[in-house]
């Protein structure tokens, strides 16, 4: 076992398991087939719960009289069905409508939905938010897909947070034929906040620079680099809220989240996993550390489950949007949110696509 360049390229890092537990080449298409954007439509389907009735956006490939369909969780920075992150004044983001879009070209249906309380879904009482929320949003998000005439399969895409949450839904249960994990976090609750807020915090001690910016900029991300430890005891003390205090306003941050990540670790809940699971990253993430991804890969095979592959998208950032090769810069640009403006990776498509069409190629996956 070990990691595996393509000949003659240099964007991209794989491990893949002896034997090669799927067929075809590493960038050819097992399945002949292609879509037009003209053959590519799309619907509104809804469904409820017992906290929210969730909308979203069915994409097929009108070709093709049975088609295997991706489910897409987004992550943190996707609010709604398109990758929309609705922060006053980020930049906007489309990366799960592209995503829709690149699958459906080659041939594959895709679900996504706004999360509720954004777009069209609507939160009703009861509704928190928490991860183990998302996970029964996702779980009959996949059952409803399931139950449409002319689909075949269905996979999960979890991006971000959205992969902790596929692991939490197939802690219960989650019947899906395959999984992708993009830029998934896998490691203790510290590790992201410190990656994230941490590092920010001591870049604005070590240069007055950074601090002027980050003032300026991000104030409440440089005072929860500050405060994460504090935040992260209270949580662990069964603290349901924790007040921030970021120049004159106090913000009061709920906690249940971060409880989750403490009580269910994300390491164990990869174990869950036991279908074909693909795990990329960018090699230039810095949202979640990249080696999270071998990570992950590891606590997949200790299911066991063999059937996984890690494929690191290099020069590609958090979102597979191709990043600033400078480390400065390209944090700036993290923070700032300035990132969604880059363009996104090919490369991380055509992997995507690459292994799809190898894991179903078969008829069964």
């Amino acid at each position: 076992m070990g990691k595996r360049k393509l000949a003659g390229k240099h964007d991209v890092e794989r491990r893949i398991t002896p034997g090669k537990l799927f067929p075809g080449n590493l960038l050819s298409c097992g399945r002949e087939r292609r879509v037009m954007p003209s053959q590519v439509r799309s619907m509104e389907v809804s469904f409820e719960l017992p906290f929210a009735v969730v909308s979203g956006t069915l994409v097929l490939p009108s070709v093709i009289e049975e088609v295997d369909c991706a489910v897409i969780a987004g992550g943190t920075f996707s609010h709604t069905r398109d990758g929309f992150y609705t922060r006053p004044g980020a930049p906007p983001r489309d990366a799960l409508r592209r995503l829709a879009r690149e699958l459906a070209l080659a041939g594959y249906a895709s679900f996504r939905y706004d999360r509720p309380g954004y777009g069209l879904s609507r939160a009703r009482d009861g509704w928190s938010g928490t991860y183990s929320q998302q996970a029964e949003v996702l779980l009959r998000a996949v059952e409803t897909v399931r139950q449409r005439k002319g689909i075949r399969r269905v996979f999960v895409i979890g991006e971000s947070c959205g992969a902790y949450v596929t692991c939490l839904s197939a802690r219960r249960g989650l019947e899906c034929d395959a999984c992708v994990f993009l830029g998934p976090f896998c490691g203790e609750v510290e590790e992201v906040f410190d990656y994230n807020y941490g590092r920010l915090a001591r870049l604005a001690e070590e240069d007055s620079s950074w601090r002027e910016w980050a003032e300026r900029t991000v104030p409440e991300e440089l005072v929860l680099g500050r405060r994460y430890p504090e935040m992260l005891e209270a949580a662990r003390s069964g603290e349901r809220t924790f007040r921030l205090q970021v120049g004159s306003q106090r913000k009061e941050i709920a906690l249940d989240r971060r409880i989750e990540e403490i009580t269910l670790p994300a390491p164990e809940q990869f174990r869950h996993i036991r279908v074909p699971a693909l795990v990329m990253a960018g090699d230039l993430d810095e949202n979640v550390p990249p080696q999270h991804a071998e990570r992950a890969e590891r606590a997949i095979r200790s299911a066991p489950n063999n059937q996984v592959e890690r494929v690191i998208i290099r020069g590609a950032d958090h979102s597979f949007q191709e990043a600033d090769p400078d480390r400065h810069r390209r944090l700036r640009d993290r923070y700032s949110l300035q990132s969604f403006t880059r363009p996104y990776s090919r490369r991380f498509y055509q992997e995507l696509v690459a292994w799809l069409d190898r894991t179903f190629s078969s008829g069964e996956p």
